[in-house]
């Protein structure tokens, strides 16, 4: 090559090989000259940094650069649009990749599911498998588990049908067929099973209290009548229980003596065996004696003073006692006997009283005339009455 040559007389060639030679124009020899170079001569001792805009780094820099994968220009997920996404290992949403993850054979309450919430604009959340319910499944039913596990509970001791495996040992054997019926009287053994029934009848009703049954003869006499007063009974012609005879009450039997009946002073001796002359005596003077008086009732409260009634004795005689009685413990009663208006008994007399009692008994003294004519009228006069509501007087007379 000559040193007249021009460059652009110069073919280009692409494709260089070792022993192609670089015609060099000068170096920095400080005289110049004409040289050349073999293109292997440029490989081993020319670098890439001594061309124009080559920068600083070697090719081993380079080639370390190329083959790093540590992220040598510190890329951030936003600069690649992933700024949203965080760096945790996502789940595969691809058909039928579910063989891709290992199977927990025995899951537990405390495991997690993901899901989207459907009441929360599909919104990512996770739900613990223990809080789920199998009714929030299809085709479940409505029973809770607390109610299947108590139906299965009640079925742990049967196997079903008897499949000869059952021990029927303790079991009650069927009873005999009876006909269906309604009966009042059933008889059962002693597993509790009906063994018969039948129609009852009064023998079979135990005696209680209130519950007693009445024959056919009674239940007549309780038809006859309406038990307690329902407004029906006429009741005028009775007389109440609480009325009392002589201070016996007539809500029992009563059991009335002499002295009730005026006869205190008659001795209670057989006729039959009286000898003498002094029992003849005797009965003919209690044949003379008469008693002769008057009840007086206030239904129910104290009578007021005044005149009770009258009374005539067809005989003569001599009162020669009185008797009063009322129906209270402690009453205050005053009765006055009178003649045509006028006491017989007088202002200094004493008049059949008691006060703060329920009896008394005495001889007449004081009286203006104890004395008795025939057909004498004689009127009882109530002088006062206090808490006693009835009286009952009797005078005892001797006649002559």
């Amino acid at each position: 090559m000559t040193d007249n040559v021009k460059v652009s007389a110069l073919t280009p060639t692409l494709a260089l090989v070792p022993t192609d030679l670089f015609y060099v124009v000068t170096d920095n020899d400080t005289t110049p000259a004409s040289k050349n170079i073999t293109a292997d001569n440029i490989n081993l001792s020319f670098a890439h940094q001594s061309l124009i805009g080559a920068g600083v780094k070697t090719h081993s820099d380079i080639d370390s650069h190329i083959g790093s994968t540590s992220n040598p220009h510190s890329v951030t997920a936003s600069q690649v649009g992933l700024g949203n996404v965080t760096n945790d290992a996502q789940l595969k949403r691809a058909a039928a990749d579910y063989s891709a993850f290992s199977l927990k054979a025995a899951p537990s309450t405390a495991d997690l599911l993901l899901i989207e919430d459907a009441a929360d604009s599909a919104a990512k959340k996770y739900a613990p498998l223990g809080s789920l319910s199998h009714t929030l499944f299809a085709d479940i039913g409505t029973n809770t588990h607390a109610q299947i596990d108590s139906a299965l509970s009640r079925l742990a001791n049967t196997s079903g049908t008897n499949t000869g495996d059952q021990d029927l040992s303790g079991k009650v054997t069927a009873n005999v067929a009876i006909s269906g019926d309604t009966k009042t009287k059933i008889t059962y053994d002693a597993k509790g099973l009906v063994t018969s029934g039948a129609d009852a009848t009064t023998a079979d009703i135990a005696d209680s209290t209130d519950k007693r049954y009445c024959t056919d003869a009674q239940k007549t006499v309780i038809g006859n009548t309406s038990g307690t007063n329902t407004g029906d009974q006429d009741l005028s012609g009775y007389v109440p229980t609480s009325r009392t005879v002589n201070s016996h009450a007539l809500s029992s039997n009563v059991t009335v003596s002499a002295s009730d009946v005026g006869l205190g002073s008659v001795e209670n001796t057989a006729l039959s065996t009286w000898a003498g002359t002094s029992n003849i005596s005797n009965l003919a003077a209690n044949l003379k004696k008469s008693v002769f008086g008057i009840s007086i009732d206030g239904g129910g409260s104290a009578p007021a003073a005044g005149s009770k009634g009258f009374v005539t004795l067809p005989y003569s005689g001599t009162i020669s006692k009185w008797y009063i009685t009322g129906d209270v413990a402690s009453g205050i009663v005053e009765v006055d006997l009178k003649k045509s208006g006028t006491s017989v008994i007088g202002a200094s007399g004493n008049k059949p009283a008691f006060s703060g009692a329920q009896r008394a008994n005495a001889a007449p003294l004081s009286w203006t005339s104890a004395a008795i004519s025939a057909n004498d009228e004689f009127e009882f006069y109530l002088d006062s009455c206090t808490t006693t509501t009835r009286i009952n007087l009797s005078l005892f007379l001797d006649r002559t």
